[in-house]
């Protein structure tokens, strides 16, 4: 069995007589296929697409886990959709239903 970079392996004898292991990345790492990637979130620094694999919506941009092109971030999050502005109506209500409560004590 051969050193994957960044893992810990585990290694025993089979019944058949043959060496078999089991290799899990380190903290602070994640395995794609047989090679350990250091794990990097949303807008962190990347060097290479894998390192942001762990959000399937992220992707390495000049260096940096960015949400696909599709997507966008939202708090802190890439989503589907959009951005939106609060609405000025939405104080006015407030303010008129605590006006009313207040009257009505």
């Amino acid at each position: 069995m051969y050193q994957i970079p960044f893992s810990r392996c585990q290694i025993a004898p089979a019944p058949s007589g043959e060496i078999v292991g089991n290799c899990t990345c380190a903290n602070g790492y994640h395995q794609i296929g047989y090679k350990c990637y250091t794990t990097v979130f949303l807008n962190g620094i990347c060097e290479v697409d894998e390192n942001c694999a762990l959000d399937p919506d992220t992707s390495c941009v000049e260096g940096r886990c960015r949400c696909v092109d599709h997507m966008l971030e939202i708090d802190g999050k890439c989503s589907l959709g959009s951005r939106s502005l609060p609405s000025p109506y939405g104080a006015v209500i407030l303010v008129v239903l605590l006006s009313i409560n207040a009257i009505a004590f």
